[in-house]
C-alpha cells in the first residue's frame, strides 16, 4: 500500500513540473508530512478539517477558516498569505465529500489548481499535501498534465505581404 501511495505521488510530482516550467527555478515536490516550501497546498475533504493536520491546528489558519466560512466544498480555495512561521502562502483546496470524488472531479481539481497556481508570479517552491485523494492521485496527475500543456509548438509564423 504505501508503495502505491509513493508512486501516485512521485506521478503528481512529474506532471506539475511542465505546468510551472515557465516560472525560472520552480522546484515542486509531494510528501505525506509538509514541507518546506514558500507554498503550502493542502488538500482538504469536509472531514479533514475536523482532524489534526499541523497546519490547521494554528490559531490563525482556524481563525480564517471561520471568517470566511470554508468548508472544502469540491473546488473551493481558500488563500492565506503567510498563516504560520515559515511558510509565505496557504491554499486550502476542497475536495469535497471523498466518498463522492470519482476520477473526473479529481482531474478538474488538478487542472483548476494548475490555472490557480499559473496566476501567481512570485511561486518558487510549492508543496501539495494530497493525502486526501488516496486512489485519485493519478486522476489528479493528469488534470495538472493537461491543464499545463501549451498548444505553441507548430503554430504558423505570420508572413508579411
Amino acid at each position: 500500500m504505501l508503495k502505491t501511495k509513493i508512486l501516485s505521488l512521485s506521478l503528481l510530482a512529474m506532471a506539475l513540473a511542465p505546468a510551472l516550467a515557465a516560472q525560472a527555478a520552480t522546484s515542486i515536490s509531494f510528501s505525506q508530512q509538509a514541507t518546506a516550501a514558500d507554498t503550502q497546498v493542502l488538500l482538504v475533504s469536509p472531514d479533514s478539517l475536523k482532524q489534526q493536520h499541523p497546519l490547521l491546528q494554528d490559531p490563525r489558519v482556524q481563525q480564517a477558516i471561520k471568517a470566511e466560512q470554508f468548508t472544502a466544498q469540491h473546488g473551493k480555495k481558500l488563500e492565506l498569505l503567510a498563516p504560520t512561521a515559515g511558510v509565505s502562502r496557504l491554499l486550502l483546496l476542497g475536495t469535497g465529500d471523498t466518498a463522492k470524488l470519482t476520477a473526473a472531479k479529481t482531474n478538474t481539481l488538478g487542472g483548476d489548481l494548475t490555472a490557480y497556481l499559473q496566476g501567481k508570479s512570485s511561486l518558487t517552491q510549492v508543496s501539495i499535501d494530497a493525502r486526501v485523494l488516496a486512489q485519485h492521485a493519478p486522476a489528479f496527475a493528469q488534470g495538472i498534465e493537461l491543464r499545463s500543456y501549451k498548444f505553441d509548438k507548430y503554430q504558423t509564423r505570420a508572413t508579411a505581404t
